[in-house]
């Protein structure tokens, strides 16, 4: 087995390479073969303590270009090397593996995580899957440790609470907590805060800030929320139909962007009204 582990892995978390992916409709974005492509020709790296931003309207393809990196969408060309490796060779053992070091966050915790549960087997079933934890107790002293990463604090007014009893940042917040308990290398957020409080959205994102300071860990951010990333992403990567259409350091494209649609965007962020792709 050739698995890489988190200390030897390269500076390179993630790469894609010129990455297409077509499906069958709708008619209107066709191409002449008629596939409809939602991404075409995206190249994206992530080095190690890197947050990346990866920004554009809804159906401006960003979504679909995460789910490639977490290898839940198949492309129609390209290539995903991840921890230095082509993602289609993990395979057993190293694909179990991956799958503990790559951690998705959803948009709305509410439908990701289930209500049944409590908040300590919420976090604990993922360390269950990978074998963390010798026991119960070992497993929930690591659910709190989780949950004091995203202050939630003390762990133990929240350890045996149910979503319903949580606000929408304390929901996200335990999403989050779920995904560190694993201790990933990357995280890939799908708009964290788009479904948050703008009096909120500021301390969620500072979770990100802090884990890349104390963890060196890796982020994929997509959001369409500029505002938000001017201080946390150190590169941003905009989107339009399916394209990258600007890339750069997040203070040369938000203070300075070349490409007219991200000069659109910026301007929609003073309305709160966001193009369509």
């Amino acid at each position: 087995m050739n698995t890489v582990s988190s200390q030897d892995a390269p500076a390179k978390i993630l790469e894609l390479r010129n990455i297409r992916v077509e499906f069958g409709r709708p008619k209107q974005k066709r191409d002449a073969a008629g596939a409809f492509v939602a991404v075409d020709g995206v190249t994206l790296e992530i080095a190690r303590g890197e947050i990346v931003a990866l920004i554009g309207a809804s159906g401006s393809g960003k979504t679909t270009t995460a789910r490639v990196a977490l290898g839940l969408q198949s492309v129609s060309s390209g290539e995903v090397h991840i921890f230095g490796r082509a993602l289609g060779a993990f395979k057993g053992p190293d694909l179990r593996v991956l799958r503990r070091r790559v951690q998705f966050i959803f948009q709305d915790p509410s439908e990701a995580l289930n209500p049944r549960m409590t908040v300590r087997q919420i976090i604990s079933e993922g360390l269950e899957i990978h074998g963390i934890g010798a026991d119960r107790a070992a497993r929930t002293a690591l659910a709190a440790e989780a949950l004091v990463s995203v202050e939630l604090a003390p762990a133990s007014l929240y350890l045996e609470r149910h979503l319903h009893t949580l606000s929408g940042g304390q929901r996200q917040r335990v999403a989050i907590a779920a995904a560190l308990a694993l201790s990933p290398d990357l995280l890939v957020a799908d708009e964290p805060v788009s479904m948050l409080d703008l009096s909120i959205r500021a301390g969620v994102l500072d979770i990100f800030r802090r884990l890349k300071a104390e963890r060196n860990m890796s982020t994929l951010l997509i959001t369409h929320d500029l505002a938000s990333v001017g201080d946390l992403a150190d590169r941003v990567v905009v989107m339009n139909k399916g394209v990258v259409v600007e890339e750069g350091t997040a203070r040369a494209v938000l203070r300075s962007p070349e490409h007219p649609y991200t000069r659109t965007l910026l301007a929609a962020v003073a309305t709160g009204r966001l193009p369509s792709s």
